[in-house]
Order: structure tokens, then sequence, then C-alpha cells
């Protein structure tokens, strides 16, 4: 029944925090700071937000609230994206492979 999960990793700079595959697989929208790797595989997906903005992020959650039908089609895109390359077996593949790479 959750419609918005908010990560509150800062220390994560350049990467991703399995809260936000789980939260988007589990069809809420999910909150989080901007950082070029959720920029480069979820793109404008996630409801990006700057702890030092609080009024500025209280805004764009307000407004994503209010259209049901947005939030649904992004979350609905971020879990295609999800499954597609960002499962645990999708990380298995790849672990895989890069050892059969390296041989």
């Amino acid at each position: 029944n959750t419609k918005v999960l908010l990560n509150t990793s800062i220390k994560n700079k350049a990467g991703a925090h399995e809260r936000i595959f789980y939260g988007f697989s589990a069809g809420c929208l999910v909150a989080t700071s901007e950082n070029p790797y959720l920029k480069e595989i979820l793109g404008e997906l996630p409801l990006y937000f700057d702890f030092t903005n609080n009024e500025a992020f209280k805004e764009t959650l307000i407004e994503a609230l209010k259209s049901p039908k947005n939030q649904k089609s992004r979350i609905q895109e971020a879990q295609k994206i999800i499954q597609k390359d960002h499962t645990w077996g999708n990380r298995l593949d790849k672990i895989v492979t890069t050892l059969q790479k390296e041989k």
C-alpha cells in the first residue's frame, strides 16, 4: 500500500542500493538522492532529492502524488528495466560472464 519508498543512502554516491530496486519491484515510486549511476540506468524514473533542500523535495513529492497515472507509469517503466537488467539472476550472469572472460 506504500506509494513512495524513501531511500536515504547518502553515502552511496556512485551506485544503487537494493532498496531502490525492491521498492520499484514492489510497486512503489522511489525517492532517492541522485547520482550518475542511477541517472544512467533509471533516468528520471525515481524522484531525486537533495537532502539540503527539503522544501523543494516536498513540492516534488506532492506533485508526484497528485498524478497517480504518471506515478504508475514511472513505476512500470522502472520495473521493466529492473527485470531486464537488475535482478540477482542478472547480476549472477554478469559475474559468471566476467569470470569466464578472465580465464
